[in-house]
């Protein structure tokens, strides 16, 4: 029965890195040991979670944080590090339309190809999604020389390429970034163990987060997903609140990111129902209702993060 309490304690350890397992592992495992209760078969509960979670803040590095300005700096770097990829995604949403139309042009006949249309300024989609990507490796390995001039070269190679005129091509992502790498600039940036690992965030924001890659594949799957969209979103957020519990930069991160979207739908309710004073009620509560939400979906993790960030220099 000893041997098997050890085993699950072992399993269980599995969650720290496994450097920190070769070098700790051992005491750890004697201590628990020690505490063991006799005929006891199985940790408990609350043994558990302990484990588990100190193994994942481990893993994060949440355990390296010891003050709340620690926690909020870090924070900031995840927040350029999240806005970079959605400007990232955007552009590769972008990108993979100016893909399509060459694909179109090659299986073109002579005739449709004398008016087929394509810009020089097409290109700046992929020089621009190049330039993010480049610019989110560079954050990531804490490379803060590098960060800001590449993301100033992404702005405006962003501004290159043509508005399509969607509500979804926002352009307020990479100007954000730029301001807020500026203090990063002085701080001490933590750096990813593995940093290539950030350009997995691209395709996943392009999924997650609204971007122009209805419209531009213009498949039923791709439409399917918009319709969903929002509700993932939400389902997105869920799981940053839990994971403040861990690492409270996560709902800091996420939150900041959506705060834009929050004080453009708070503009936009304050327009409707004060300065213009719109007479169509299901108008007035539409907007309303879009305000709250996204007030909510970015002030709710804010607060969380902030709350997590606090007990940080409790602990």
């Amino acid at each position: 029965m000893t041997q098997a309490l050890e085993d699950r304690y072992r399993r269980l350890l599995r969650s720290y890195p496994r450097g920190y397992r070769q070098e700790r592992s051992a005491e750890i495992l004697g201590t628990l040991m020690d505490l063991a209760r006799p005929g006891q078969q199985r940790p408990t509960v609350r043994e558990s979670a302990a484990l588990v979670l100190a193994g994942l803040r481990n893993r994060t590095g949440a355990h390296r944080r010891h003050t709340t300005a620690a926690v909020w700096a870090d924070a900031l770097r995840l927040v350029v590090l999240f806005l970079l990829a959605y400007a990232g995604a955007s552009m590769l949403a972008e990108t993979l339309g100016v893909v399509a139309k060459l694909v179109e042009y090659q299986h073109a006949s002579a005739a449709q190809r004398q008016t087929f249309e394509f810009w020089a300024s097409d290109l700046g989609y992929p020089v621009t999604t190049a330039l993010v990507a480049g610019a989110l490796l560079a954050v990531a390995a804490g490379r803060r020389a590098l960060a800001l001039p590449l993301i100033l070269l992404a702005a405006v190679a962003q501004h290159w390429a043509p508005d399509r005129g969607g509500f979804q091509f926002v352009l307020w992502q990479l100007p954000l970034a730029a301001v807020l790498a500026i203090p990063l600039l002085r701080w001490r940036m933590s750096t990813s163990p593995h940093p290539v690992r950030w350009l997995l965030a691209l395709p996943v924001a392009l999924v997650i987060l609204p971007t122009q890659l209805a419209a531009v594949l213009d498949q039923s799957w791709v439409w399917a997903l918009y319709y969903h969209q929002f509700w993932v979103i939400q389902a997105v957020l869920a799981i940053c609140l839990l994971w403040s519990v861990v690492d409270a930069r996560v709902p800091i991160a996420a939150g900041a990111m959506l705060l834009p979207w929050a004080v453009e739908w708070a503009v936009v309710a304050i327009i409707y129902w004060v300065i213009r004073d719109e007479p169509d009620p299901l108008l007035r509560h539409a907007v309303a209702k879009g305000a709250l939400i996204w007030c909510g979906a970015a002030l709710v993790p804010l607060a969380t993060g902030a709350v997590g960030a606090a007990r940080v220099a409790r602990r």
